[in-house]
This record gives C-alpha cells, structure tokens and sequence, in this order.
C-alpha cells in the first residue's frame, strides 16, 4: 500500500486503527513520512519476511493464510 494511502486507510477504517492499536482521541495516526521511512527500515533490516513468516505461522493455525502482500 502507498504510505499516504495507508495513512488515509488508518484514519477511514476502525479494524486498521485496531490493528495498529491507534486510538484517535488520545493520539493521531503516523504520517505518510514517517511510514515510509518504518518501511524502509524495515526492509534494510530484511525484517518484512520474517514479519510475514510469523504472521502466516499464527494465521495458518486457523484457516487463514496471507499468500503474498507488501509492507
């Protein structure tokens, strides 16, 4: 997702607020700047895939299975 897409995302979408523990009385969400450059901090540490390997490792306990996505 594009940072300022997903900022706008986070704002629109309670379930994306939960997920990232955002709660907008008490603090406002990350700017596209700043989710960038996690991103890209993320990805220079190669920690994506392991952020996607632990994800799949909870979800296919259940039914669920993230195939592919981006961070």
């Amino acid at each position: 997702m594009v940072d300022k897409s997903l900022e706008d995302s986070i704002y629109d979408s309670q379930a994306l607020r939960n997920s990232v523990a955002v709660d907008l009385a008490v603090e406002s969400v990350l700017d596209a700047t700043t989710l960038l450059k996690l991103r890209q901090m993320l990805e220079m540490q190669s920690l994506t895939q392991l952020i996607f390997e632990q994800i799949n490792a909870y979800l296919g306990k259940g039914v669920y299975c993230c195939a592919k996505a981006t961070l």
